[in-house]
């Protein structure tokens, strides 16, 4: 079923191509039981030439925990214990350029992390981030 959580990431990472910019992501995803901390290669797309239309997607490891109490302390004691696992994100967006290369964008993230014998966690997040290219 559906449940509450929180999640987040920061990445960094530059410009390959004109529409094209490689980087690392660090996100994290909790909720309920479950937690998992990824550490993944992304790449942003910007199809459209001029346009502020942003694709992404992001693979890599992640680590797994199972958390009895869905506070804070607990998830970061759990993480001790946590088990490998595989950790992915998509996102689509739209980044309205305020200086040069400073952007503001809308964006839909999806993200988790899964191993076949600890479980998975998916989650959605729509949000606001700030760009800077």
């Amino acid at each position: 079923g559906v449940k509450y959580g929180t999640s987040g990431f920061i990445h960094g990472g530059g410009r390959i191509r004109e529409a094209v910019y490689m980087g690392a992501r660090v996100a994290t995803i909790n909720g309920g039981a479950l937690g998992g901390t990824s550490l993944l290669v992304e790449a942003l797309f910007f199809p459209l030439p001029k346009r502020g239309l942003m694709l992404g997607a992001a693979i890599g490891p992640s680590l797994l925990y199972r958390t009895k109490n869905p506070t804070a302390m607990a998830a970061v004691m759990a993480r001790r214990d946590g088990v490998p696992g595989l950790g992915f994100a998509a996102d689509v967006g739209y980044d309205f350029w305020l200086l040069r290369r400073f952007n503001l964008g809308i964006i839909a993230q999806f993200n988790g992390a899964l191993n076949p014998r600890q479980g998975r966690i998916l989650g959605a997040t729509l949000g606001l981030q700030f760009n800077w290219y």
